[in-house]
């Protein structure tokens, strides 16, 4: 009998030190990218991408890839073109059936901001962009520069800014909000500043 009894005392431990753990990681991974922000700010990564922003052909001059640079961010990631929604975890989007930096119109690029298996999803900072911010997009070997113009918590689908038409050449980046429950989507509009 006091074996049976140890035994399950041992399995009960175990379970409680296992819930904890579990319970643990589900409250302390949505923070750990705010760690990584300060570490990277401290590090000087905003400086670093605004100036490939002021001139970007030190950095990104002889590089193929489409990307996406908003030192407000601290985001440097590639532009995925792809009918596979399944890109939005692992990189910027860019929404098929919108406009490219390079033939004006909305062009809108979307990606995750949190998941538990990725808790710092490409746009986890989104938020943090200010209307001034400056961004850009490397598309087609040539920069495209933006200031955002606003910020704002819209409800929709993913295809809504697709109903945005716009007369200035314009980038919708657009995400879910808020980081755990995704009910309503982030969206933040930057128009164009500086073409190549």
């Amino acid at each position: 009998m006091y074996d049976a009894d140890a035994k399950l005392a041992r399995i009960n431990l175990g379970l409680i030190i296992l819930i904890t753990l579990i319970w643990l990681y589900v409250i302390i991974m949505p923070f750990t990218a705010q760690f990584y922000f300060w570490v990277d700010s401290f590090a000087g990564q905003s400086d670093k991408l605004t100036r490939i922003l002021k001139d970007p052909s030190t950095t990104l001059g002889a590089s193929k890839t489409n990307q996406l640079i908003a030192p407000g961010m601290l985001l440097s990631a590639p532009i995925e073109e792809s009918d596979d929604p399944a890109t939005l975890s692992r990189h910027v989007w860019r929404l098929p059936g919108s406009s490219t930096p390079d033939k004006g119109g909305n062009t809108v690029l979307i990606s995750s901001r949190f998941s538990y298996s990725q808790p710092r999803g490409v746009f986890y900072f989104l938020d943090k962009l200010r209307p001034g911010d400056e961004f850009g997009v490397f598309w087609d070997g040539k920069l495209y520069r933006y200031h955002v113009t606003s910020s704002a918590t819209v409800s929709g689908d993913w295809d809504a800014p697709l109903d945005n038409n716009t007369r200035q050449p314009t980038v919708t980046l657009y995400s879910a909000t808020p980081l755990w429950f995704q009910a309503k989507r982030l969206a933040v509009t930057g128009e164009l500043v500086g073409a190549p």
